[in-house]
């Protein structure tokens, strides 16, 4: 027989009955009051000072474009006419803009724009 450090036990099984042992395959469910949450309305932001809810949209050129990196001010990726490219965001002056291939950019010569 092996010394005691090496021996495994079988775990105890319960007997087959109408009531098993609370297990994580046979959890034990109780009846339990449902749960209340209070919020403070002074911690909650006023309707007025929530973000705009942006809506993208889709636009053309009638020249090519040169979008802008929004953080760094260098050329991000150039837009060709002849194809509809997404505007995820009209800020009034310029417009933020994604690549067919997921590049993100600012376009700020919004001259000659056809919106779709």
């Amino acid at each position: 027989m092996p010394p005691a450090s090496e021996r495994t036990q079988a775990a105890e099984v319960p007997a087959a009955s109408g009531h098993s042992a609370p297990t994580t395959v046979n959890p034990q469910v109780r009846q339990q009051e449902p749960i209340g949450a209070t919020v403070d309305p002074a911690s909650r932001p006023e309707e007025h000072d929530a973000q705009p809810a942006y809506e993208a949209f889709w636009f053309a050129v009638a020249q090519p474009r040169t979008a802008m990196d929004e953080h760094s001010g260098a050329a991000a990726f150039v837009i060709e006419p002849g194809g509809w490219v997404l505007a995820l965001e009209d800020r009034g002056h310029e417009f933020l803009v994604q690549h067919t291939d997921g590049r993100v950019g600012v376009l700020r010569d919004l001259s000659n724009i056809e919106r779709g």
